[in-house]
């Protein structure tokens, strides 16, 4: 499987890499750290466009945050469409 995943990943245009590595700053990140990015851009960004209502710079980021978080929801239906994700380790030696 992770040769499959190895090779799934070589193959990808490199626009595409750079696209992954830019998001997350990892060269082949999984699917889980991208999630969890996603989850937590979007928890941050509730409160700023909130607050926002009486700080315009407060609103600014929460929509710069939420942008992103929308990115990220990108990001890993593509890496679901090209199957460029790490293999999760087996809990079969656990």
């Amino acid at each position: 499987m992770a040769d499959k995943t190895l090779s799934s990943w070589r193959a990808l245009p490199l626009w595409l890499k750079m696209w992954f590595a830019l998001g997350t700053l990892k060269l082949q990140p999984s699917r889980e750290l991208i999630a969890r990015i996603e989850l937590w851009l979007h928890v941050c960004s509730y409160p700023l466009l909130v607050f926002g209502l009486v700080n315009e710079p407060a609103l600014a980021g929460g929509v710069i945050m939420l942008t992103h978080a929308y990115v990220c929801t990108l990001l890993k239906w593509q890496g679901d469409k090209y199957a460029v994700w790490p293999a999760a380790p087996s809990a079969a030696g656990a």
